[in-house]
């Protein structure tokens, strides 16, 4: 595995897509790219002065991949706050069928999760079994696995 390093949501696409062109089996998109990006200005944007922000929705990477390889098994992950598990299960759902995804890992990061070394997890397949694995991160990744390896 080697590091790539992208700087914005259109380089991480595009360093997805030249990654998973070399041959892959499995996509574990875990990255939490934003859901919407500004549009950048060829100027400096002056100080003091009313500022208007334009924000565009970002293309789903894991949509794209799916779009070019239709069989390449995908891992997404859905990040939601201050919600109970039934509907953070459902928006979950919801998404992996939508992007057509073998797995889905739901999390409710309000509850922890972001910079720490635990956290709590549902993880979905496509039968919609559910597994929460809950713990030091390190534990969860295998928990990952192991649904990934019974869903291939």
């Amino acid at each position: 595995m080697r590091q790539v390093y992208a700087g914005s949501a259109a380089e991480m696409l595009d360093a997805v897509m030249a990654e998973v062109e070399k041959g892959c089996h499995v996509l574990i998109s875990a990255a939490a790219v934003a859901d919407y990006t500004l549009d950048r200005q060829a100027e400096k944007i002056k100080s003091g002065q009313d500022l208007s922000l334009h924000l565009t929705p970002t293309p789903k990477i894991i949509k794209k991949v799916r779009e070019a390889y239709p069989e390449l098994k995908i891992v997404g992950f859905k990040a939601e706050t201050d919600l109970g598990d039934e509907e953070l299960i459902q928006r979950a759902e919801e998404s992996m069928q939508c992007a057509h995804l073998d797995l889905m890992v739901a999390n409710d990061v309000s509850r922890g999760g972001m910079g720490t070394d635990d956290n709590r997890v549902i993880i979905i397949d496509r039968q919609g079994r559910r597994t929460e694995a809950a713990g030091q991160k390190s534990l969860i990744a295998e928990a990952i696995i192991d649904a990934l390896v019974e869903a291939l």
